[in-house]
């Protein structure tokens, strides 16, 4: 608002300094009036950020598609309460009885027997009912048998004759690798079906079996185990190694690599499974 004049001007420079003192004071309200509308936008943008939070902060998953796990405390004391049961907690009448069923004897290892006092505090005598005891069965983990390690000695021999020097056959049944069919079978089942890195069968086989391989080993015993799946699935592999095959596949990866190559994979989980 403009300063009101105490009194008119009576000469040309009276006029002129209040026209100046007006200027300025139209220059002021102008400041305030563009204050006042910078602070009307902050205010209008701060509501609309309430609004926001309050919308936020206010739905739950009673009122939006949020899920249960998402409210607060408050939010969770505010979900109507579900009407108990009137039946009694564990299994109801007339329900068949589940329980694990004990092992037949011919596959229990060993039997412990106890039996009560012989005398009653009475003084009488304790009949056993040798006919119906309690049978309690504890399953457990025998230790690791030692690894069965062959060693096959191969001779040669020199002709007393003509000197020429003869070595004995290889058969045909011995590996030519260090691991037997049992610890290759256990490798390919380890990899395929439990999906274990080579690192981790090697740890298995030295903790369970005390058998120490190492990682280019075991990933050999994979491709080796390729073989023994008949003529059909060689030419399979072959196939999907030179890409001829339709069926979309995804090679293994066993500790960063893909060991036995790119259709070994699918193969081995398949028989494995």
């Amino acid at each position: 608002m403009l300063a009101p004049v105490s009194h008119l001007p009576t000469t040309l420079d009276e006029a002129h300094q209040v026209i100046v003192r007006q200027q300025e004071r139209i220059a002021e309200l102008e400041k305030q009036v563009a204050r006042v509308a910078v602070l009307e936008q902050q205010v209008e943008a701060l509501q609309q950020h309430i609004e926001e939070l309050v919308a936020k902060f206010g739905s739950s998953s009673l009122n939006s598609s949020k899920p249960p796990s998402s409210d607060s405390p408050e939010q969770r004391a505010l979900r109507p309460k579900r009407k108990g049961s009137s039946r009694a907690q564990g299994g109801q009448p007339g329900h068949p009885r589940h329980e694990r069923a004990l092992y037949p004897a011919e596959q229990v290892t060993r039997t412990e027997q106890y039996f009560p006092e012989s005398t009653c505090p009475c003084g009488g005598a304790v009949a056993i009912d040798w006919g119906n005891p309690y049978c309690h069965q504890v399953t457990d983990i025998a230790p690791p048998p030692p690894p069965d390690v062959t060693e096959h000695q191969f001779y040669h021999g020199i002709c007393q004759s003509c000197g020429i020097k003869h070595h004995s056959q290889w058969p045909d049944w011995v590996p030519s690798g260090q691991m037997g069919a049992g610890v290759i079978a256990w490798v390919v089942i380890l990899s395929g079906q439990f999906r274990l890195s080579m690192r981790q069968i090697q740890v298995l086989l030295w903790e369970m079996c005390q058998i120490r391989f190492s990682t280019g080993a075991i990933s050999n015993a994979q491709g080796k185990a390729i073989p023994w799946m008949g003529r059909c699935t060689v030419k399979w592999v072959s196939m999907c190694a030179n890409k001829q095959c339709a069926m979309p596949m995804k090679p293994a990866i066993i500790g960063g690599r893909t060991p036995i190559g790119y259709g070994h994979w699918r193969i081995i989980r398949s028989v494995t499974s």
